[in-house]
C-alpha cells in the first residue's frame, strides 16, 4: 500500500492579472521522492511553483499539502498563504549531506 502525497497538485491553473499562464497541471510527491521540473525560460516554471508555495493566487484548482486543503485562491498576505518551511538558523557545511541540512 502506497503513502499518501506530501503534496498533490489538482487541476491547477496559474498566471499574473488576468493572463493565464499555464492550466490543468496536476502531480503528486509522495514521500522519499523528488520532484524536477524542466522547461525552456518563460514557459512557466517558476510561476507555477509561486501558485503552488501560495505567493501568487491559483487561477483554479487546488493544493493539498498532507492531503489538507492549502492556501489556493488566497494568495499572498494569507495565514494559510504556504505550507510550513523551516528555517535555518546556520549555515550548512559544504561536506554536508541533505539529510543533515
Amino acid at each position: 500500500m502506497r503513502a499518501e502525497p506530501l503534496l498533490r497538485v489538482e487541476d491547477l491553473a496559474f498566471g499574473y492579472g488576468a493572463r493565464i499562464v499555464g492550466s490543468g497541471v496536476g502531480f503528486a510527491v509522495f514521500p522519499g521522492e523528488v520532484l524536477c521540473l524542466l522547461g525552456p525560460n518563460g514557459c512557466g516554471k517558476t510561476t507555477l511553483f509561486k501558485t503552488v508555495l501560495g505567493l501568487l493566487p491559483a487561477k483554479a484548482g487546488r493544493v493539498l499539502v498532507e492531503g489538507r486543503a492549502s492556501h489556493t485562491g488566497r494568495g499572498r498576505g494569507s495565514p494559510a498563504a504556504s505550507p510550513t518551511c523551516p528555517r535555518r538558523t546556520r549555515p550548512c557545511s559544504p561536506s554536508a549531506s541533505a539529510r543533515s541540512c
